[in-house]
């Protein structure tokens, strides 16, 4: 456990500024709002519905002389992703208005003979909004399963404070795909769900230490038992975090365009639920006990 911990326990003030917590979310909430309203989210195909081919080529092709000839042919925009070296496979995305079987005749034409297709996929709309129905409940009811364990284990302000703080989590991978117009696909609610996992970790990890420090330190403050418990879990939640960036960081420059599109919004989410668990769900706390700790009991 040496290697989790720093030399010295550190004595920062964390609930200095009372309205801190309540700035960062409210920041939050507004940038992902504003990201909605005016850049929108770069929908993949997975929710709106298109076709989705996988093609190795002979050769590695010109992706700009190709992405125009398939542009002409296909009367829409076309993505290009080369997801193997030497860079002569590709995942090409239609969001097609045409029918399938027409668009992908002519995509054939363009690619040529002697490509291999090794994926030819097709989703409708229907399908599309299906899964987007699927996936906000899968995230909904992962709060709310969360929530009530927060609860149970600790007590309702506990819990209230969790919810959110992931829900500021959440906010920021929404104003991650906003902004930076990467594609939100079925890849992007296995970052909002692994985010708000990892988070939860570190926030009950907290909470667990501020039930424990509260059973025997009777004589400290609502504020400093929170500033000792964050404190003293700050070494496992900094370095616990860095060891996992370091991996998506090398999974994102080292993995290919395909591994480094799912690796970097899990990056940028284990960013913020580190920060959301030290600056956020443990210091709200200090909103809702007022009174002196041993006036409330935590179960």
């Amino acid at each position: 456990m040496g290697l989790l911990s720093f030399r010295h326990t550190p004595n920062i003030s964390f609930t200095r500024f009372k309205m801190l917590p309540i700035l960062l979310l409210v920041s939050m909430f507004l940038m992902a709002g504003l990201g909605y309203v005016f850049k929108g989210l770069n929908v993949g195909i997975d929710f709106k519905g298109g076709i989705l081919v996988e093609a190795q080529l002979l050769k590695a092709p010109d992706l700009s002389k190709l992405r125009s000839d398939l542009k002409e042919s296909l009367k829409q925009e076309v993505t290009l992703q080369q997801i193997s070296k030497p860079e002569n496979t590709l995942m090409i995305r239609l969001e097609s208005s045409q029918k399938s079987e027409e668009s992908i005749t002519t995509l054939k034409k363009v690619l040529g003979e002697g490509t291999v297709y090794r994926k030819i996929d097709s989703i409708g709309p229907k399908v599309g909004q299906e899964l987007i129905n699927s996936s906000a409940w899968a995230t909904f009811w992962a709060m709310i399963a969360i929530f009530a364990y927060v609860w149970f284990r600790f007590e309702w302000s506990f819990a209230l404070s969790a919810l959110l703080s992931l829900l500021h989590d959440c906010a920021g991978i929404l104003a991650f795909f906003c902004f930076f117009g990467m594609e939100f696909n079925e890849g992007a609610i296995i970052s909002f769900l692994i985010t708000i996992s990892y988070s939860i970790n570190d926030t009950v990890v907290i909470f667990d230490r501020l039930r424990e420090n509260k059973g025997y330190r009777k004589t400290l403050s609502w504020s400093e038992l929170i500033n000792l418990s964050i404190n003293e879990t700050l070494s496992r939640t900094i370095l616990t975090s860095a060891t996992t960036l370091l991996a998506l960081g090398l999974l994102y420059l080292l993995g290919g365009e395909v591994i480094a599109a799912y690796s970097l919004p899990l990056f940028v989410g284990i960013i913020i639920g580190t920060y959301s668990s030290i600056m956020i769900s443990a210091p709200l706390l200090s909103w809702f006990h007022t009174k002196a700790p041993g006036k409330h009991v935590i179960k």
